[in-house]
């Protein structure tokens, strides 16, 4: 599906303000260095399984990393450090919206429902709260029943 690009919403934020580089990355990073200060009293096995590791918390927790579009008649998240992961819906066949959280430092998330289909819970880290009641708006204006779950709007 193409995205008309006359008219689109885009809801993100810098992925350097996410909650998430501050309480993961950071620390990792901190951890890295001190690996690397040390490296020449590391065995060369030890260092392969802790970049294994760096890599793929790293991949992990770059899934978190979505964004939302809004289109004339689509609904678009986006991924913002894997921009093959993405998933499209028409307003039309949109049933409702749930965005929640699940309490402690987890991002937010987002469900689509589809008639009888939904989609899994997909982590919107990249949308700052304060865009959360105009998103909801600019949702309900198209006709979509949009739920909180453990959400504050500000």
């Amino acid at each position: 599906m193409d995205i008309n690009p006359t008219f689109m919403k885009i809801y993100r934020q810098s992925v350097f303000k996410v909650r998430s580089v501050l309480t993961r990355l950071l620390p990792l990073g901190v951890s890295s260095l001190m690996v690397w200060l040390f490296v020449q009293h590391i065995p060369l096995p030890l260092i392969m399984i802790w970049g294994g590791f760096l890599i793929l918390f790293i991949g992990l927790l770059g899934t978190t990393y979505f964004y939302i579009l809004l289109t004339e008649n689509r609904l678009v998240i986006k991924n913002r450090m894997f921009p093959f992961l993405k998933k499209e819906f028409l307003f039309a066949e949109i049933s409702a919206v749930k965005i929640g959280n699940t309490g402690g430092l987890t991002p937010n998330y987002i469900r689509i429902f589809s008639g009888r289909k939904k989609t899994g819970r997909m982590a919107i880290d990249l949308v700052h709260s304060n865009l959360y009641r105009c998103l909801i708006q600019d949702l309900q204006a198209k006709g979509i029943s949009v739920h909180l779950r453990g959400v504050e709007l500000k």
